[in-house]
Order: structure tokens, then sequence, then C-alpha cells
């Protein structure tokens, strides 16, 4: 939500905004949850958006492959 707005993710993503607003609106619905609120001046995340962002981003950098910096400049050399 770094862009602040759902136009903003929409142009990022380089999706329509109304896909954008529907799959928010469709995770929301999934989780039981509200993530936004949505005015006419800004958006902001409630306290379980907060928390389903922190857990993604833990997720996801816990999903990467943790490689020595050393066996990656050698695997780029090999090649």
């Amino acid at each position: 939500m770094d862009g602040g707005s759902l136009s903003a993710a929409s142009r990022t993503l380089r999706t329509p905004l109304p896909t954008v607003s529907r799959r928010v609106s469709d995770l929301e619905a999934h989780l039981g949850a509200q993530l936004l609120v949505r005015t006419s001046r800004k958006l902001t995340l409630t306290e379980a958006g907060e928390t389903f962002v922190a857990r993604g981003a833990s997720l996801t950098s816990s999903a990467r492959p943790s490689v020595p910096r050393e066996a990656s400049i050698t695997n780029r050399a090999a090649n």
C-alpha cells in the first residue's frame, strides 16, 4: 500500500482499477475481515490489514532462498 490508493496500485500493477478493487473485496470476504478503510480522500489499513501485510512480508522474506553471496557470484562467473 505504498502508493496510498487503489488507483496507484492499479497503475503499479498495470491492472484495471475495478479489478484491483474487486480483488481486495474478494480477499476481505475470504478472510472475513476488513483490511482497508476507504474514503474519498485516502486509503488506510485497518488493524487486521496491518497484521495481514506484516505476516505476508514475513512469509515472503522467509520463502526466499538464502544463498551465500559467494556461491551466487561463483555460479555467475561459471556461466
